[in-house]
């Protein structure tokens, strides 16, 4: 699809491509609710790590620095020493290979972090 539009703004290039898509999602079946997020591209990048975000699987990047300030694990303790932060993503469900596997197949120092988080540290 092309459009053409003199001295575009972004609202107005919402405002005829939006309707549009609700239109395209109707006819295979499937609603559309608009307007359409929006996000900024300095959230995007803070919480999802991208400019282009897949938001169906809820995985925003947050700050864990509150979590682990007290951590004996030393990157975590010295990054935040230096006033830097910890981040990071929640993921649910069954893992999909053993923590054996990761603490074997990593380098040394990523194996001793992994063996503290995975309990056998």
């Amino acid at each position: 699809m092309d459009v053409e539009i003199s001295f575009a703004t972004r609202d107005l290039v919402f405002s005829v491509i939006e309707p549009l898509m609700q239109e395209v999602f109707r006819e295979v079946g499937q609603e559309l609710a608009l307007p359409l997020r929006r996000m900024p591209y300095s959230e995007a990048i803070a919480r999802y790590g991208s400019d282009k975000p897949d938001l169906r699987f809820g995985m925003a990047i947050e700050d864990l620095s509150d979590a682990f300030r007290q951590a004996p694990f030393g990157p975590f303790r010295d990054a935040l020493g230096a006033g830097g932060v910890v981040r990071g993503f929640a993921v649910t469900g069954e893992p999909a290979t053993p923590a054996e596997t990761w603490t074997s197949s990593r380098s040394r120092p990523a194996r001793r972090g992994c063996r503290h988080w995975c309990g056998r540290g």
